[in-house]
């Protein structure tokens, strides 16, 4: 096989365990790899790769005191091994069909009608494609592998099943070995996958990324990883093992003249031909990583999200800057991985079909799935990068939970140091809130941390609430309040009237936001003969006034005041009439006669 990416020349042995891969020794313009299975099979434990020239004095990272015709020699046995070794993996794994290992891939998430996110149906598929079991375009249906199983593993005394990570990707078949999971594809091969919904150019996904392809590309580690590694302690090598493939979008049969809803070839299709390209960055992570307890947690990764594109260079230099595998996962911030496509290059609004083929030297690659992207949503977080400055991945957009599809709160981060999580939570311990009347319309926790970094983190963000969308005012009834120490305080904000938004420019620290519409509170009344109490809440920095009628006719001030602190006021009317009276509160902004707001009782 060859990398047109990093010409590269592979040895195409055998998929083992993973694509990991040793550099060996070989001619002197020349450049060979073998697969981990292969070496793990002499007796040698290696992870990650190294591109050699001209004769090395070592076999991977361990000086082994041996020459050119030694190494050769200890290849070509190698190889041997490694044939009957698929020989005889290939009949058990037919012989096995029923399966007796682990348990079915994962195939259910939270998000409701899961399957439509991803693809549906091969509706066109023209190899050449690898060899069984990576022969099978009907398997980049679906969610991408969250575990295979390598028939090889016995021969290093590894465990069958494990879990696909970014440092070993999906394989052979799935833990019942009745389920193949990546197809190769070949020097003209070519499959057109068809979404369970369509992918739209959405200003709310996430660094623009709108849709992800999933293949089997892993970052190289220094030192052997598997399910039992501790990845706190494993180091990547840097770099990515990759094998591009080339990715094509359309919208389908949209009625133009010339195009038969029978025939893709005939549709439009636009290519990205200058990538990014599946197969490549970033390998796909199943599980969460328990960093504290230094063990896998059963805990899905989200396959629907995308990883930040900008982190492609620290990870390309990740052998350098000390990263380990737990750091990587961290600032994969929850995704799943993939290579993300936005569409905004493409002209298409939207899009329904994908393209993957291999040509042009780009051959070998492997796909396992392809996932419309998601919005994000408050309780969902996001990194940002230095990198992402001036670009549109600097503005992450959160929608609302209720299925709504509305906008809740878009962070624009105009500069940050390093790289940072940007948190949301929605705020639900009312306990906290102040006693105000009013209803509310966002209650969110935001928080900026570091993610790999004990550093604090330092930036400046522009953040913008979206008001309810039946919201119809002039912005003056509106109160916005920030949680400061041990209480609320209220925030000032610019109103825009045609988007119906509260912003607040120049953050340089975030904390819990109350958005809140002011209406007159609700008046509690306690009376008996001669004598009536009167309850009900204020906030700090409004103008209230309490009057009192009998006819609905003329009001008569009984109490007013300007609060410095939320909390609730009992009013007793020490001339309250014998016979009926109706109360009624006036809220004012600062004690101004504009939008004066009632409650009556």
């Amino acid at each position: 096989m060859y990398s047109a990416r990093e010409g590269r020349r592979v040895l195409p042995v055998c998929k083992g365990s993973c694509k990991a891969g040793l550099a060996v020794p070989a001619s002197r313009n020349q450049n060979r790899w073998l697969d981990r299975s292969m070496i793990a099979t002499a007796g040698v434990l290696f992870a990650g790769k190294r591109k050699v020239r001209e004769r090395p004095p070592y076999f991977g990272q361990c000086d082994m005191g041996m020459n050119d015709r030694a190494v050769r020699w200890l290849v070509w046995r190698v190889v041997q091994s490694l044939a009957v070794a698929l020989w005889i993996a290939q009949w058990l794994q037919i012989a096995n069909a029923e399966g007796e290992f682990g348990q079915p891939n994962v195939r259910v998430s939270s998000v409701q009608g899961i399957q439509d996110w991803f693809g549906v149906e091969v509706i066109s598929a023209e190899g050449p494609f690898g060899s069984a079991p990576y022969d099978d375009p009907d398997s980049i249906l679906g969610m991408p592998a969250t575990e295979f199983y390598d028939p090889l593993a016995e021969l290093w005394g590894g465990a069958p099943v494990r879990r696909v990570k970014i440092v070993e990707g999906a394989c052979y078949t799935d833990a019942t070995r009745t389920r193949k999971l990546v197809t190769t594809f070949g020097d003209g091969a070519s499959a057109v996958i068809r979404l369970g919904r369509a992918v739209r150019d959405d200003p709310a996904h996430p660094y623009g990324i709108d849709f992800i392809v999933f293949g089997n590309a892993f970052f190289p580690t220094i030192g052997f990883a598997d399910d039992d590694s501790d990845l706190n302690a494993l180091m990547l090598a840097g770099g990515c093992f990759c094998e591009p493939l080339k990715v094509s979008v359309s919208p389908g049969y949209v009625g133009r003249p010339g195009q038969s809803a029978t025939d893709w070839r005939t549709w439009d299709w636009y290519t990205f031909d200058n990538g990014p390209y599946a197969d490549s960055l970033f390998p796909t992570e199943a599980y969460w990583w328990d960093r504290t307890n230094r063990v896998w947690s059963d805990r899905l990764m989200d396959f629907l999200k995308p990883v930040n594109p900008v982190l492609g260079e620290l990870f390309e230099s990740a052998g350098v800057l000390g990263l380990s595998v737990a750091d990587a996962i961290e600032l994969y911030d929850g995704s799943g991985g993939g290579t993300g496509f936005d569409l905004r290059e493409t002209g298409f609004e939207e899009i329904r079909y994908v393209r993957i083929e291999g040509g042009a030297g780009m051959v070998g690659g492997e796909i396992d799935a392809v996932a419309v992207v998601r919005p994000m949503q408050l309780g969902d977080s996001l990194t940002i990068a230095p990198a992402n400055m001036g670009t549109e991945g600097a503005k992450l957009v959160f929608l609302k939970n209720d299925e709504s599809g509305e906008t809740a709160i878009e962070i624009d981060v105009k500069s940050v140091n390093e790289v940072a999580r940007v948190s949301t939570a929605r705020l639900e311990d009312f306990t906290v809130l102040p006693p105000i009347a009013a209803e509310m319309m966002i209650a969110v926790d935001l928080a900026v941390a570091p993610i790999i970094s004990s550093e604090p983190v330092s930036f400046e963000a522009d953040v913008t609430f979206h008001c309810d969308s039946r919201y119809s005012g002039d912005g003056e009834d509106l109160l916005l309040l920030g949680w400061v120490g041990s209480g609320w305080v209220s925030v000032d904000f610019s109103f825009d009237e045609s988007r119906k938004t509260v912003a607040v420019k120049g953050l340089k620290e975030l904390t819990r936001y109350l958005l809140v519409q002011v209406c007159g509170p609700r008046i509690a009344v306690a009376s008996e003969p001669g004598r009536v109490v009167l309850g009900f809440p204020v906030m700090a920095g409004w103008f209230y006034t309490l009057e009192r009628t009998a006819d609905l006719k003329g009001w008569n001030a009984v109490w007013s005041a300007k609060p410095t602190e939320a909390k609730l006021v009992m009013v007793e009317d020490l001339v309250a009439p014998s016979g009926h009276a109706f109360y009624r509160v006036r809220v004012a902004r600062g004690g101004g006669e504009q939008n004066q707001l009632e409650g009556t009782k």
